[in-house]
């Protein structure tokens, strides 16, 4: 799966860089957000079959 990740590199409206810190919790949400979006759509995906073969 594809996750998404701020990096220096990354460019910002403003130019304003970000610490650290912040550039990691940010990561680490968009973590979080890719990894529940996977479910979700796993889960969808799982009773669409489920009733299919039913």
């Amino acid at each position: 799966m594809y996750h998404p990740q701020i990096t220096k590199d990354f460019v910002l409206r403003g130019g304003d860089d970000l610490d650290d810190e912040t550039e990691e919790r940010l990561n680490a949400a968009l973590w979080r957000y890719g990894e529940r979006v996977a479910t979700l759509i796993e889960d969808e995906l799982d009773e669409f079959i489920r009733r299919t073969q039913d």
